[in-house]
């Protein structure tokens, strides 16, 4: 069973997208880690990473060579030279209307739906149906959902 939790993978992205450049090699392999095996946009932490290891020299510790290559190859073991083809995933919950999203390129990406509806009748019984609820990427930001109910969204940007 696969729990996905939106939560965290909006805090790791944050923590990414916030990265300045002094943090320590400890502080991005543990970002590394925090990362590994969520679908996130990672640029910012490869090019940290990146930056760091091409200032090694000689003065550069077994510590730091250690660190860095932990940190580099951490994400399930892949080389890390491998790129992901999915560059960001979005999701969320809503009913008809227009939601925000982050920026994408809309030529590369798309949106994902379901949804149902729930009436619970006079007599206490339930009934669930299957409903029309229809999604459009309609600009870089925005996602326009119609329909009745509410429905679950998903905006996969490719690389």
């Amino acid at each position: 069973m696969t729990i996905v939790n939106t939560n965290l993978i909006s805090q790791v992205q944050a923590r990414i997208d916030g990265l300045t450049g002094s943090e320590s090699l400890e502080e991005l392999l543990l970002l590394t880690k925090a990362a590994e095996g969520l679908i996130l946009n990672r640029a910012d932490l490869d090019n940290a990473l990146s930056a760091r290891i091409a200032a090694f020299d000689s003065q550069s510790t077994l510590t730091e060579l250690l660190l860095a290559n932990k940190a580099v190859s951490a994400d399930s073991g892949t080389s890390p030279n491998v790129e992901s083809i999915i560059k960001s995933v979005q999701r969320g919950t809503a009913s008809a209307g227009t939601v925000t999203i982050s920026a994408v390129d809309m030529a590369k990406s798309f949106v994902s739906i379901s949804g149902s509806w729930s009436n619970t009748f006079g007599g206490g019984g339930s009934s669930s149906q299957v409903v029309s609820i229809k999604a459009k990427l309609s600009s870089p930001t925005q996602i326009t959902i119609t329909g009745t109910g509410s429905a679950d969204w998903q905006v996969i940007e490719y690389v």
